[in-house]
Order: C-alpha cells, then sequence, then structure tokens
C-alpha cells in the first residue's frame, strides 16, 4: 500500500510545512510565467546516494519542459535534507526541499502517495519513487533563462523561479503572477561572467535542469 511521500522521504511533516509560502521575491523556454500540467514527477537516487526530483510539465501547446532538483545529500554528505550554512552555522533546508514544497502547494498536495514503480530516465529503465497521484495536476510556472559554463563554452538553459497555483496564486492565497511576469521581463536572462574565448550555444531540445553539487 502506497504511503505518504513525507514519510519515504523521512521528511519531518511539521518543519516540510514550516517552510514559508513563495513571494514574487529542447529549444529554451522564453522568460515568463506558463500555464503547465504536471506530466510525470518520480524521485531517483544517484550512483552517490542523492535522491534527486524529477519533473515534467507539458505546457497547452504540448511542449514539454522537463526539470530536476536536488531533495537529498549523497552517501560522502549523510544523505540529509538540509545543509550546514557556513555563514551562521545553522541548519537549513536544501533548495531542492523547498521547492518540492513549493511545487505541492501549486498543485494543492500536501503528502502526495508516493510508491516504487519503473520509470524511463533518459533512455534507461530505472525504479523510482512515483508520484503518480499529482498527473494532469495544473499549475503556473515562472521560467527564465540563465547562462550555464561547461568545459569552455557557455549555455543558455531554463531554470524555475516560481511555482503558483493555477490562478497564479502562492500558498497564502496571494496573486504574485503578475509581480513573476513583471521580473522576468525585467530580467530575462541570468547572465554569467566567462573566461574571454567561451562561446555561448543553446539548444533545441526541451530544458532539462539539473541542480548538482549536493
Amino acid at each position: 500500500m502506497a504511503t505518504g511521500l513525507l514519510e519515504q522521504m523521512d521528511l519531518n511533516p511539521e518543519d516540510f510545512n514550516a517552510i514559508k509560502e513563495q513571494t514574487a521575491g529542447g529549444s529554451v523556454l522564453d522568460s515568463k510565467v506558463y500555464e503547465m500540467a504536471v506530466e510525470s514527477a518520480f524521485i531517483r537516487k544517484t550512483d552517490s546516494g542523492a535522491k534527486m526530483l524529477e519533473l515534467t510539465f507539458v505546457t497547452d501547446k504540448d511542449v514539454p519542459f522537463k526539470w530536476s532538483t536536488c531533495t537529498q545529500s549523497g552517501d560522502e554528505k549523510g544523505n540529509k535534507s538540509t545543509y550546514t550554512d557556513k555563514r551562521t552555522g545553522q541548519e537549513r533546508d536544501l533548495p531542492g526541499v523547498i521547492s518540492l514544497k513549493h511545487f505541492l502547494d501549486a498543485i494543492g498536495e500536501q503528502n502526495p502517495a508516493a510508491a516504487p514503480g519503473e520509470v524511463m530516465f533518459g533512455d534507461k529503465k530505472i525504479t523510482a519513487l512515483c508520484l503518480t497521484s499529482v498527473q494532469g495536476k495544473k499549475l503556473k510556472l515562472g521560467i527564465n533563462q540563465f547562462e550555464s559554463e561547461y568545459n569552455g563554452s557557455v549555455n543558455v538553459k531554463n531554470d524555475i523561479i516560481a511555482f503558483m497555483d493555477a490562478d497564479g496564486n502562492n500558498r497564502a492565497g496571494e496573486l504574485i503572477e503578475d509581480k513573476i511576469s513583471n521580473r522576468l521581463k525585467n530580467n530575462p536572462i541570468k547572465k554569467l561572467k566567462v573566461a574571454a574565448g567561451a562561446q555561448a550555444t543553446g539548444t533545441n531540445a526541451a530544458a532539462d535542469i539539473t541542480n548538482k553539487g549536493w
């Protein structure tokens, strides 16, 4: 029998629900707010023991958008959903855990059922923790462009800066869509300072972002 996602990820419900609501604080998608539907959602384990939330969305024009983020550190860092703030020494939620909370708020799911299942990841079939109950859920995403350097080349990719419900609200019921839209309009791309000689490139594949380093 499927049990809640939070239990299977060893996340304390009280601490998880205390995460504050989000505020206005392929081809690469333009920077703006998009209406999306959840196509798939699962948690996979990496070779290093880290856990990654893998989300696939689709626009109303059937354009796919893939995004992933780390929700638990690897074996060498203790398989934790928190990290130690070097400045204050306090334990803080990983950015991926905060994103997971905002995602669930946006689709109206506090602790969706999760069960092991087989999924395709790239060209391989893997066993992952699947959130089948969230498929088809509607929401709005604030998506921006950013520059990422790899092997001397600069690629333009996408990231999610805001998860909102289908009406453009955060968990507190505050309409933040307009603020997010203006923010993206004024700052459509996060530039990267690169060494001379690096070349900026793009891709026609659907954006697939993976936050690494945990």
